[in-house]
Protein backbone atom coordinates (compact mmCIF):
# COMPACT_ATOMS: atom_id res chain seq x y z
CA UNK A 1 0.00 0.00 0.00
CA UNK A 2 1.59 3.42 -1.04
CA UNK A 3 3.02 5.44 1.75
CA UNK A 4 2.17 8.55 0.53
CA UNK A 5 0.25 10.70 3.85
CA UNK A 6 0.26 7.61 5.71
CA UNK A 7 0.72 9.20 9.35
CA UNK A 8 1.79 6.77 12.57
CA UNK A 9 1.40 7.95 16.35
CA UNK A 10 2.63 6.80 19.22
CA UNK A 11 -0.41 6.61 21.19
CA UNK A 12 0.30 6.46 24.82
CA UNK A 13 2.61 9.42 24.48
CA UNK A 14 1.03 11.54 21.11
CA UNK A 15 4.41 11.63 19.42
CA UNK A 16 4.84 11.14 16.06
CA UNK A 17 6.33 7.86 14.41
CA UNK A 18 5.88 8.67 10.82
CA UNK A 19 9.43 7.88 10.09
CA UNK A 20 8.76 4.65 10.30
CA UNK A 21 6.65 4.94 6.76
CA UNK A 22 9.74 6.58 5.06
CA UNK A 23 11.27 3.79 3.18
CA UNK A 24 14.11 3.78 5.12
CA UNK A 25 14.98 1.41 7.90
CA UNK A 26 18.09 3.09 8.83
CA UNK A 27 16.59 6.33 10.17
CA UNK A 28 14.78 4.23 12.84
CA UNK A 29 12.21 5.09 15.60
CA UNK A 30 13.07 5.10 19.13
CA UNK A 31 10.17 4.47 21.34
CA UNK A 32 10.74 6.20 25.46
CA UNK A 33 10.22 2.83 26.84
CA UNK A 34 10.38 -0.69 25.84
CA UNK A 35 6.83 -0.59 25.02
CA UNK A 36 4.55 1.09 22.20
CA UNK A 37 0.96 1.56 20.72
CA UNK A 38 1.65 2.61 17.44
CA UNK A 39 -1.55 3.75 15.45
CA UNK A 40 -1.31 3.99 11.91
CA UNK A 41 -3.78 5.73 9.59
CA UNK A 42 -4.29 5.31 6.07
CA UNK A 43 -6.49 7.86 5.90
CA UNK A 44 -8.74 5.66 3.64
CA UNK A 45 -10.47 2.72 3.62
CA UNK A 46 -8.30 0.14 2.27
CA UNK A 47 -8.55 -3.79 1.88
CA UNK A 48 -5.06 -4.86 3.74
CA UNK A 49 -3.65 -8.52 4.58
CA UNK A 50 -0.71 -8.01 6.36
CA UNK A 51 1.96 -6.20 8.13
CA UNK A 52 5.56 -5.99 7.56
CA UNK A 53 8.24 -4.84 10.29
CA UNK A 54 11.74 -4.25 8.91
CA UNK A 55 14.26 -4.28 11.94
CA UNK A 56 15.99 -1.23 12.41
CA UNK A 57 19.17 -1.15 10.51
CA UNK A 58 22.78 -0.43 12.09
CA UNK A 59 26.34 0.12 10.87
CA UNK A 60 29.39 0.13 12.41
CA UNK A 61 29.27 3.96 12.73
CA UNK A 62 26.33 4.02 14.86
CA UNK A 63 27.64 2.04 17.74
CA UNK A 64 30.74 4.80 17.83
CA UNK A 65 28.25 7.67 17.35
CA UNK A 66 25.98 6.39 20.08
CA UNK A 67 28.28 4.14 22.29
CA UNK A 68 25.94 1.64 22.19
CA UNK A 69 27.30 -2.05 21.62
CA UNK A 70 25.85 -4.26 18.55
CA UNK A 71 23.65 -5.98 21.55
CA UNK A 72 22.11 -3.01 22.97
CA UNK A 73 20.82 -2.54 18.95
CA UNK A 74 19.72 -6.19 18.87
CA UNK A 75 18.17 -6.24 22.69
CA UNK A 76 15.84 -3.08 21.39
CA UNK A 77 13.90 -4.62 18.96
CA UNK A 78 10.39 -5.44 19.34
CA UNK A 79 9.56 -8.87 20.37
CA UNK A 80 6.34 -9.77 21.73
CA UNK A 81 3.39 -7.89 19.51
CA UNK A 82 -0.64 -7.83 18.61
CA UNK A 83 -2.05 -5.99 15.67
CA UNK A 84 -5.61 -4.60 15.83
CA UNK A 85 -7.46 -3.09 12.88
CA UNK A 86 -10.42 -0.78 12.81
CA UNK A 87 -12.92 1.21 9.94
CA UNK A 88 -13.56 3.98 12.88
CA UNK A 89 -11.03 4.55 15.12
CA UNK A 90 -12.89 3.29 17.92
CA UNK A 91 -13.69 0.00 17.65
CA UNK A 92 -10.62 -2.45 16.71
CA UNK A 93 -10.34 -6.24 16.10
CA UNK A 94 -7.38 -8.26 17.06
CA UNK A 95 -6.21 -10.10 13.53
CA UNK A 96 -2.52 -10.85 14.58
CA UNK A 97 -0.54 -11.65 18.22
CA UNK A 98 3.26 -13.25 18.34
CA UNK A 99 6.63 -12.50 18.32
CA UNK A 100 8.49 -11.04 15.83
CA UNK A 101 11.35 -13.66 14.51
CA UNK A 102 13.66 -11.76 12.38
CA UNK A 103 16.75 -10.23 13.32
CA UNK A 104 17.45 -8.48 10.43
CA UNK A 105 15.60 -7.80 6.94
CA UNK A 106 11.89 -7.58 6.98
CA UNK A 107 9.43 -9.92 8.94
CA UNK A 108 5.76 -9.88 7.51
CA UNK A 109 3.16 -10.42 9.40
CA UNK A 110 -0.02 -12.28 7.32
CA UNK A 111 -3.83 -12.63 8.23
CA UNK A 112 -6.94 -12.27 6.62
CA UNK A 113 -7.44 -9.99 4.38
CA UNK A 114 -9.71 -7.64 5.29
CA UNK A 115 -10.49 -3.89 4.68
CA UNK A 116 -9.67 -0.71 7.50
CA UNK A 117 -8.81 2.41 7.47
CA UNK A 118 -6.51 2.33 11.10
CA UNK A 119 -3.72 -0.32 12.10
CA UNK A 120 -2.86 -0.52 15.68
CA UNK A 121 0.50 -2.28 16.60
CA UNK A 122 1.16 -2.89 19.72
CA UNK A 123 4.70 -4.01 20.87
CA UNK A 124 4.43 -5.31 24.37
CA UNK A 125 7.99 -6.00 25.04
CA UNK A 126 11.43 -5.88 23.64
CA UNK A 127 14.45 -8.80 22.99
CA UNK A 128 16.09 -7.34 25.95
CA UNK A 129 13.20 -7.63 28.15
CA UNK A 130 12.84 -11.04 27.10
CA UNK A 131 16.77 -11.97 27.59
CA UNK A 132 16.23 -11.17 31.25
CA UNK A 133 19.66 -10.22 31.30
CA UNK A 134 19.33 -7.22 33.73
CA UNK A 135 22.01 -4.96 30.88
CA UNK A 136 19.35 -5.29 28.61
CA UNK A 137 16.14 -4.80 30.77
CA UNK A 138 15.87 -0.92 29.99
CA UNK A 139 16.96 -0.50 26.70
CA UNK A 140 14.41 1.22 24.72
CA UNK A 141 12.40 0.22 21.82
CA UNK A 142 13.73 0.72 18.16
CA UNK A 143 12.18 -0.48 15.13
CA UNK A 144 13.43 0.25 11.33
CA UNK A 145 10.49 0.65 9.03
CA UNK A 146 6.79 -0.87 8.48
CA UNK A 147 4.91 -1.64 5.82
CA UNK A 148 1.24 -2.44 5.38
CA UNK A 149 0.25 -4.55 2.54
CA UNK A 150 -2.75 -6.26 0.50
CA UNK A 151 -3.80 -9.21 -1.24
CA UNK A 152 -0.10 -10.47 -1.91
CA UNK A 153 0.79 -13.95 -2.34
CA UNK A 154 3.92 -15.48 -1.17
CA UNK A 155 5.77 -14.79 -4.62
CA UNK A 156 5.19 -11.47 -4.27
CA UNK A 157 6.50 -11.48 -0.96
CA UNK A 158 9.65 -13.08 -1.87
CA UNK A 159 10.08 -10.69 -4.77
CA UNK A 160 9.57 -7.71 -2.15
CA UNK A 161 11.61 -9.44 0.55
CA UNK A 162 14.89 -9.73 -2.03
CA UNK A 163 14.28 -6.20 -3.24
CA UNK A 164 14.52 -4.48 -0.34
CA UNK A 165 17.60 -6.55 1.02
CA UNK A 166 19.55 -5.97 -2.47
CA UNK A 167 18.71 -1.78 -1.53
CA UNK A 168 19.84 -2.38 2.19
CA UNK A 169 21.42 -5.54 3.04
CA UNK A 170 24.83 -4.09 2.83
CA UNK A 171 24.95 -2.40 5.64
CA UNK A 172 24.24 -4.63 8.32
CA UNK A 173 26.28 -5.18 10.75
Amino acid sequence: IAKRGVTVTEEKTGEGASVLMCDDPFRGWTAKGQTASLLIDLKAEQSISALGHYGRIIYGAMTKETGLTPQHFLASRPYRYAISTSKDGESFTTCAEGVFRVIHGEEIIRFAEHDARYIRLEILSTTGQNSLRKEYMDVPLSMGELTVYHGMKVADIRAQYVDRLARFGNHLL
